[in-house]
């Protein structure tokens, strides 16, 4: 992470887990817990040395938000959110449900990555 994280829960210099990435009008960002534990896609622009691996069930999606625009969401990662645009949705407006059922995958990718 770097130094420009000004107006986020996020510490300068700490490494923070990706659980997906977030592809929209012409911006990248990524999906993380942050320093409160609170499940978000913040801006690519706040992170640097990022390690180019991925969880092996990462999975992609697009989806077609404005038929007049032509407006396309790509998602990349977790296969909860990959599934289901009302989910992802859900999570980006951190509505409990959506955002239980991320805390839930964030738990077996760390039971994953111990074994």
């Amino acid at each position: 992470m770097n130094g420009a994280a000004e107006g986020y829960s996020l510490t300068p210099g700490s490494a923070y887990e990706i659980y997906g990435i977030l592809l929209f009008q012409n911006q990248t960002r990524y999906l993380l817990l942050d320093d409160r534990c609170i499940p978000g896609f913040l801006p690519s622009g706040l992170f640097h040395g990022l390690r180019g691996s991925v969880f092996f069930d990462w999975e992609t999606c697009e989806y077609e938000l404005d038929t007049d625009s032509r407006e396309v969401l790509v998602f990349i990662g977790c296969p909860l959110l990959a599934a289901n645009y009302e989910t992802l949705r859900d999570l980006i407006d951190g509505k409990a449900a959506a955002v239980a059922k991320f805390l839930e995958y964030k738990e077996y990718v760390a039971e994953v990555q111990e074994s």
